[in-house]
């Protein structure tokens, strides 16, 4: 809230005094606090018409320095103004309990702030105009961490997700999804790294299993689709088509012996 300057109403030219306005930007609003050449300057408290109140400091009619503002519905901001503009340092308390604690500029969060869920999940890092902007980390209350870039509230540029069940992303992210290059580590030993769109694997990437098998190729939709190779640890290779993660269409089977079968593939067996 950014508070207007009011003329309308010369109120008391200096020293103490309490003004109630009866016209005016202030209809209504009761000032008790100091005054100096007609306007609220120093330290002083006004009750609004609508039920709100601020506590604190005045320069010229505006609120200025540090002050406490109280909203109809029960929600605060205590920290610095300046001209009549959250800017500095303050919290903010919603009503439904999440609380902002960190930089001010343009009565907006701006800088570096936390701000913390009623649910226990938490932002801390930058925010440029209201929004989370800038370098951040979010953890939720299940556990899950991300650290990384932001722009406008969402995970974008590069990041690092951590879940809590110990799977783990590295990499480009857009609108909050992992779009571009990135690495996914799987707890059990799985490591994927190449491509992903939409939060899928999706385009040019290989798959290193834990049990050794290694597939390089191409994806669609978290599955093995196009072209690409799989070699398994017992030395057999797979090059060729695949389809819905099966082997589909034209391929050669190199197995260990060096024996070799090159033909159509249909949903993961040989067309006779």
């Amino acid at each position: 809230m950014q508070l207007v300057y009011a003329q309308a109403d010369q109120g008391i030219k200096e020293g103490f005094g309490v003004y109630t306005f009866k016209k005016g930007a202030y209809k209504g609003c009761t000032y008790s606090g100091e005054w100096h050449n007609y306007c609220m300057d120093g330290q002083g408290t006004m009750k609004f018409a609508n039920g709100g109140m601020y506590v604190g400091q005045w320069k010229v009619n505006y609120f200025h320095g540090h002050g406490v503002l109280t909203s109809p519905d029960g929600e605060t901001y205590e920290g610095e103004y300046v001209n009549g503009w959250k800017e500095g340092q303050g919290t903010y308390k919603w009503k439904n309990g999440s609380v902002y604690t960190g930089q001010w500029k343009n009565g907006m969060e701006d800088g570096q702030g936390k701000l913390t869920f009623v649910s226990g999940s938490f932002y801390e890092g930058q925010w440029v105009e209201g929004s989370k902007s800038g370098t951040g980390t979010y953890t939720w209350t299940n556990g899950d961490v991300y650290t990384g870039s932001w722009m406008k509230d969402e995970m974008s540029g590069q990041g690092t997700m951590k879940f809590a069940n110990g799977n783990g992303y590295t990499g480009t992210w857009v609108n909050s999804k992992r779009d571009g290059n990135g690495i996914f580590t799987w707890v059990g030993g799985d490591v994927y790294e190449g491509t992903f769109q939409n939060d899928l694997r999706n385009g040019q990437g290989t798959m290193k299993y834990a049990n050794g098998d290694v597939y390089v190729g191409q994806w669609l939709n978290a599955k093995r689709q196009g072209i690409g190779t799989l070699t398994l640890q017992n030395g057999e290779v797979y090059d060729g088509m695949w389809k819905n993660d099966l082997k589909d269409g034209i391929g050669a089977y190199t197995y260990p012996d060096g024996k070799t079968y090159e033909g159509q593939w249909k949903e993961g067996n040989k067309v006779n």
